[in-house]
């Protein structure tokens, strides 16, 4: 038995030894889990569509609905998380070079002084998977490492936003790509690996885990400022959700009268179609950020199975956010507005209050120092940003602290124009601050062009009414600068006649227009082979020299337009339009009433100068009145055109030459374009957006005598204007630049040359062919190209096949590429050649003449 004092003594020191490692256990430092979603809007609802969001951080934690981005963009927003610092201190202002991306981020020496660094000097393992900052590649991935890693698995750049085809750099071995597979899936399979790699830590070393999925952001190859982003692609095993749900029909939603400033004032209101893409865009979004949601759902019962859920803070937020619909904006960022600027931020872990829901102001900047907090670390002092209070104590004291009723909002823009599909927006430069408290909620901006912005969002949330005057900055009243801004304010040429008509009808009426008067310009250079007979005899020419008058057309079309053509995008299409067409007429006229066969060669090529123009710039029209996704068809109409018409020719020609006198080719010719200049004139509006702003704004500079009323592809008055020499110069320089320095682009344009040359071919080859072997006259000669045409129509009609080949393309591999609209060009490959070879053996008067029209319509059909 032991005596008493041992007794004594023993329960002493166990009592101690409890107490040492309460106070261990009480002392050690707390796990930190923080999720980044990409472009995650708060204003417009997308929480309410993430059931597990709720059950494990607005039950189990706190929601601060006003927490706020300092920067409305991917990678500057990021640096400020991971620095505590605002933009205009990192220096980070763009997601590129020169002045954003990672390679800016390691230029201003932030590599070795950001989070992760920090925290492993507290004694933190940490790890990291998904997008960490933008223009961090495949080219840049070991030039430097991100420092501060105990794991890591970025996604890199061009394929960081390729859902089905992402590119992953694990710890410091090379980069590996995954076609097919799903870019969320593959990073909550990677926050989960780590998640189990620094749990066998647990114990001896706590962790920081950062996981940043793409969702909800666009899906695109070659990153954020990529020309071909298309809505985001959901998992396929939630593609299906969410049917029927639409945008918020906001009273900002597409409104009547215009808001904002500058820009802003002349964006169009958006038409049905429009608004049925940014419908379709949200539900993708929603779609997309179910796979977000599972994968935190995931890892809370990874860290509740382990047994450090209670001693682990998990933080859930957005880099910034997002607009669909809201003040005429089409998808996109970056704006001074509080769908952009207002984003989710959520905290659950140990003291942090369950349940509750906080309205003061919190920012990015406030993240990193927040941390700090959490790992009782000691404040930098070069934090721009203060801790988040977590606790209820601290919440309560936040609730009338200064420091907690405003932020900052900064962003630097790019001068690029407000463009068909949205994402960027036009000079978007501005300060802003944004103001909350008990009984107030205000924001105000100074653009750089020193316009300013100010709304009491108590009353106006949607931030429509401009307190600090118009949206120009002028003296106009607001229903002034809505009457300025209207359509119908427009001078009467400027109007589109189809505005009160769908959008959908009013794109079939404007693709009717234009096919139906490029068709005429190029049955024009046909229809002149059905005049040889009457016009040689005549003219006491010979065959050949009258063949001379279809190169001389030729000729024109060789020429003409990549001259003109490119005017276009200085002018507008309208201008060229009417321009070319009405010298098309007026060079077709000298034809009718020749007196010789050299007057028919010149002016043969002037008309195909002038009626080519037409048609090359039609296919621009095209892409200003459909969408990226909508083009494919129409597109493929319009290339149609300089195939079908001149088949067209010899028909028609074939019955006029055959009846009455050859020079009524030309005068019915002259006839029906005049008829289709009428059409131009009262039918066909300018589609080139930058030109249509361009006329606003010079109509509401006119009207107001406001010279601040600016179109983004103009200067303002004291910069400097390059001539007008100058840049009708380089537009008619870029086609050339084109067609001889891109690989691409020459060899499509040698192998349409060789086509068309092919198809000319038979206009002479036709008509003597079908004569000497058949016995043909000149209009069931005329009447033999119907083979051609209806290959023609055939392969038209198979648009639809090769679209749907092309989307399961896209789908398997995450983005659209410019082969995977090469299958038909590779069917058709094949199928000239077969054509050509079964016309070839079979034109033969022992062969039913239809076996030779059967094969020059497999060569049309290629």
């Amino acid at each position: 038995m032991l005596p008493d004092f041992s007794l004594s003594t023993l329960a002493t020191l166990a009592l101690g030894a409890t107490a040492v490692v309460a106070r261990n256990v009480q002392q050690r430092q707390p796990n930190i889990v923080f999720i980044l979603t990409d472009d995650q809007d708060e204003q417009l609802g997308s929480l309410d569509y993430m059931p597990y969001v709720q059950k494990h951080f607005v039950q189990q934690g706190t929601y601060y609905r006003k927490h706020f981005c300092t920067i409305a963009i991917c990678c500057p927003s990021r640096v400020s998380l991971l620095t505590g610092q605002a933009a205009h201190n990192t220096n980070v202002t763009y997601v590129t070079p020169p002045h954003g991306g990672y390679p800016k981020f390691v230029s201003q020496g932030y590599n070795d002084k950001y989070l992760p660094v920090w925290l492993q000097d507290a004694g933190y393992n940490t790890y990291y998977t998904g997008k960490l900052f933008n223009s961090h590649s495949t080219e840049n991935w070991d030039n430097p490492f991100p420092k501060g890693w105990t794991g890591s698995d970025f996604l890199l750049d061009p394929n960081t936003y390729l859902y089905l085809n992402a590119t992953f750099q694990r710890n410091q071995s090379p980069p590996q790509t995954f076609p097919g597979e799903y870019s969320n899936d593959l990073v909550a399979e990677r926050a989960l690996g780590f998640l189990d790699d620094a749990l066998k830590f647990n114990g001896s070393k706590p962790f920081f885990l950062g996981v940043a999925p793409i969702g909800p952001h666009n899906n695109g190859l070659g990153g954020e400022t990529s020309a071909g982003a298309t809505p985001p692609i959901p998992a396929k095993r939630h593609e299906n959700l969410f049917s029927n749900v639409t945008v918020p029909r906001t009273y900002n939603f597409n409104p009547d009268k215009p808001s904002m400033a500058n820009w802003g004032l002349i964006i169009p209101q958006l038409n049905a179609t429009e608004i049925a893409y940014g419908d379709n865009y949200y539900r993708r979004r929603l779609q997309t950020l179910q796979s977000v949601d599972e994968m935190v759902d995931a890892v809370i019962k990874r860290l509740d199975q382990a047994g450090v859920l209670e001693n682990t803070y998990v933080i859930f937020t957005s880099d910034n956010g997002f607009h669909i619909g809201q003040h005429r904006l089409k998808p996109g960022k970056t704006c001074a507005i509080e769908e952009d600027i207002n984003v989710p931020f959520l905290i659950r872990g140990p003291g942090v209050p369950k349940g509750k829901t906080v309205d003061f102001v919190t920012t990015h900047t406030d993240i990193a120092p927040t941390i700090f907090s959490l790992a009782n670390i000691t404040l930098r002092e070069d934090f721009d940003g203060s801790p988040i209070p977590f606790s209820e104590d601290g919440i309560q004291k936040a609730q009338n602290d200064p420091k907690h009723d405003h932020v900052n909002v900064e962003f630097w823009g790019t001068q690029r124009g407000y463009d068909a599909f949205g994402g960027a927006s036009a000079n978007n430069t501005y300060k802003a601050m944004r103001v909350l408290g008990d009984g107030y909620s205000l924001f105000y901006s100074v653009w750089c062009s020193n316009e300013r912005e100010f709304y009491d969002m108590k009353k106006d949330p949607g931030q429509m009414n401009n307190l600090a005057g118009s949206a120009s900055g002028s003296n106009a009243s607001g229903d002034d600068a809505e009457k300025y801004s209207a359509p119908s304010a427009w001078p009467p040429t400027d109007r589109d006649p189809f505005e009160n008509l769908p959008k959908g009808a009013s794109s079939l009426l404007q693709m009717q227009l234009i096919l139906t008067i490029g068709s005429s310009s190029t049955c024009t250079s046909s229809a002149y082979t059905s005049t040889y007979t009457q016009m040689n005899t005549e003219f006491g020419t010979s065959s050949l020299v009258s063949t001379l008058g279809l190169s001389t057309f030729l000729l024109g079309i060789a020429f003409g337009p990549p001259m003109i053509s490119p005017l276009s995008e200085y002018y507008g299409r309208r201008p060229i339009y009417l321009g070319t067409w009405s010298l098309f007429i007026l060079s077709t006229i000298p034809s009718a009433v020749a007196k010789n066969i050299q007057t028919i060669l010149v002016t043969r090529f002037f008309s195909g100068a002038f009626g080519g123009t037409f048609l090359s710039v039609s296919g621009g029209t095209v892409g200003d009145i459909f969408l990226p996704h909508q083009i494919q068809h129409p597109m493929s109409l319009v290339s149609l055109v300089p195939f079908m018409g001149p088949c067209v020719g010899p028909i028609v020609g074939g019955f006029i030459n055959y009846n009455i006198n050859w020079r009524w080719t030309y005068y019915i010719m002259i006839i029906w374009s005049s008829m289709l200049m009428a059409i131009i004139v009262f039918f066909t509006p300018e589609t080139f957006h930058p030109i249509r702003l361009y006329m606003k704004a010079k109509h509401l500079r006119q009207q107001t005598g406001d010279d601040r009323f600016r179109a983004p592809t103009e200067k303002k008055s004291g910069d400097i204007q390059p001539s007008k020499a100058s840049i009708i110069a380089a537009s008619m320089l870029r086609p050339l630049q084109f067609n001889f320095l891109e690989p691409m682009c020459f060899c499509l344009n040698v192998y349409s040359a060789i086509l068309l040359a092919i198809l000319y071919l038979f206009f002479l080859a036709f008509p003597r062919l079908f004569r000497t072997e058949y016995g043909m006259n000149l209009w069931q000669g005329g009447l033999t190209f119907l083979g051609i045409i209806v290959g023609m129509c055939l392969a038209a009609a198979s648009s639809p096949v090769w679209s749907n080949i092309r989307t399961r393309l896209v789908e398997k591999h995450g983005a659209s590429e410019p082969e995977f609209r090469l299958p038909p060009a590779m069917l058709g490959g094949l199928l000239i050649p077969i054509g050509l070879f079964w016309f070839g053996w079979t034109i033969s008067p022992n062969i039913h003449w239809i076996v030779p029209i059967i094969g020059s319509g497999v060569f049309g059909c290629g």
